[in-house]
C-alpha cells in the first residue's frame, strides 16, 4: 500500500510517467535502483544462508554417504572375497569327496572280484575234491563189483543148473566143471 502510495505521489509530480504508475511498477525505471538494492541484499542473504547453514550440511550429508558406499563397497568386496573362499574350499571338498567315494568304490569291487574269485577257488577246490572222492569212491566199488561178479555169476551158474539139472550142485563142483571146460577149449 505504501507503495502504490509513494507511485501516485510521483505520477503527480512527474505527469509523463502517470502510465507507468497505472501500469506495471517493475517496468518503471525510476524503482530500477531500489530493486537492484533488494535484489543485492536478497541475494547477499540467501547466499550467505546457503554458504553458512545449507551446503555444509549437504556438504556432510554428502560425505557421509560417500564413506558409508565405501565401506558398503568394501564390506561388499570382502564378503565376496569370503564367498569365492567358500565356494573354492567346497569345491575342493567336493572334489576330494568324490575322488575318495572313487576310490572307496574301486577298492569295493576290488574286494568283492577277490571274494568271488576266492570263494569261486574254494568252490571249485572243494568241487574236485568230490569228484575225486566220487572217482576213488567209484572205483571202490567197481572194484568190489568186479571181484564180486565172479562170485555172483558162481552163485547165479549154480542156481541155473540146479534148476536144469534138478539137482543141488555146490559151488566147488561148478568151479572144477568151468576149470575142466576151460581145459579142454584151450
Amino acid at each position: 500500500m505504501l507503495f502504490r502510495v509513494a507511485a501516485g505521489l510521483w505520477a503527480v509530480a512527474v505527469p509523463g510517467l502517470a502510465l507507468a504508475a497505472d501500469g506495471l511498477p517493475q517496468l518503471d525505471a525510476s524503482f530500477y535502483p531500489s530493486q537492484l538494492f533488494w535484489l543485492v541484499v536478497s541475494f547477499g542473504a540467501l547466499y550467505g544462508v546457503m554458504v553458512v547453514g545449507i551446503l555444509p550440511r549437504l556438504n556432510n550429508v554428502q560425505q557421509a554417504r560417500t564413506s558409508q558406499r565405501a565401506r558398503d563397497l568394501a564390506e561388499a568386496r570382502e564378503a565376496q572375497e569370503k564367498a569365492k573362499a567358500l565356494i573354492a574350499t567346497g569345491e575342493k571338498q567336493l572334489a576330494e569327496a568324490r575322488a575318495k567315494a572313487s576310490a572307496d568304490m574301486a577298492a569295493v569291487m576290488q574286494q568283492a572280484q577277490n571274494d568271488a574269485a576266492k570263494a569261486k577257488a574254494d568252490q571249485t577246490r572243494e568241487l574236485m575234491l568230490r569228484l575225486k572222492s566220487a572217482e576213488t569212491d567209484i572205483a571202490t566199488m567197481r572194484a568190489r563189483a568186479l571181484a564180486a561178479i565172479d562170485q555172483v555169476a558162481l552163485d547165479v551158474a549154480v542156481a541155473m543148473a540146479q534148476k536144469l539139472v534138478a539137482a543141488p550142485i555146490s559151488a566147488e563142483d561148478w568151479n572144477q566143471a568151468k576149470v575142466a571146460n576151460i581145459k579142454d577149449a584151450a
